[in-house]
């Protein structure tokens, strides 16, 4: 018979928006969970092997206004114990910016993503392997089935789509028995996401606040640490100029 489901006209005043990877997924997972629930009456969910982060790694959450992402990125990339950093993020036009972003800042970073060629894909992934990229910036789908020795750290610039994603992301660094650290930058609109990976996850993750860096307005930043207000010219020092003028 055909779909009859009311079809809803664009609206004229909001700019189109090209899917993202984790747009792509949580489309696929819900329309999983969806058919489950129409076929099935009652259905139980179970979590077989439930995962959760392996030892060995050290999380941290920083609260950070969306603008402030990049700033944030490139002034931690200047510590020398990341020396070789992943990060991912939700677009491909991000992962291309970003990088550029990084190399201007004096810390050589590549990307790769679907829209880069396969050969092109392959040459930024032995660069970063061979330490000639200490940054390579990913989205999620690019980087399934990446495996690269000795990661560093994992950033994740935007918050993983699930629980599941932030363990798979974490779980690039700290192989073998080695050390590893996952940051994740969290924007006020992330909050709720976040969350819910820290009741997946069953841990909570540690907020950290970078001193003397302006994170931007977020809820768990500290007025203290935020951006001071510019410097002008008081009303009381504008009036008293006046009064001068008048007297002279």
């Amino acid at each position: 018979m055909g779909d009859k489901s009311p079809k809803h006209p664009p609206d004229p005043g909001r700019s189109p928006r090209r899917a993202t990877d984790a747009d792509v997924l949580g489309h696929h997972r819900a329309q999983i969970r969806k058919l489950a629930d129409d076929i099935l009456r009652d259905p139980v969910v179970v979590m077989v092997g439930a995962q959760k982060p392996v030892s060995g790694i050290v999380h941290s959450v920083y609260p950070v206004a969306q603008a402030r992402k990049g700033p944030l990125l490139t002034t931690l990339l200047r510590r020398e114990a990341m020396h070789s950093v992943l990060v991912f993020v939700k677009r491909k036009s991000d992962a291309d910016q970003l990088a550029r972003t990084i190399t201007r800042s004096g810390v050589r970073a590549t990307s790769i993503h679907s829209d880069r060629r396969q050969e092109d894909r392959i040459a930024a992934l032995e660069a970063f392997r061979r330490g000639e990229y200490p940054v390579l910036v990913a989205t999620d789908v690019a980087a399934r089935g990446l495996d690269v020795e000795g990661i560093s750290h994992i950033v994740n610039f935007d918050v993983p789509f699930s629980s599941d994603d932030y363990i798979h992301r974490g779980g690039r660094t700290a192989r073998a028995g080695a050390a590893g650290d996952v940051i994740t930058f969290v924007s006020p609109a992330e909050e709720e996401r976040i969350c819910d990976i820290e009741k997946g996850i069953d841990a909570t993750l540690p907020r950290v606040v970078l001193p003397n860096f302006d994170h931007g307005t977020h809820r768990h930043v500290p007025l203290s640490v935020r951006a001071p207000a510019r410097p002008g010219r008081s009303r009381h020092r504008r009036r008293s100029r006046g009064s001068r003028g008048k007297g002279s």
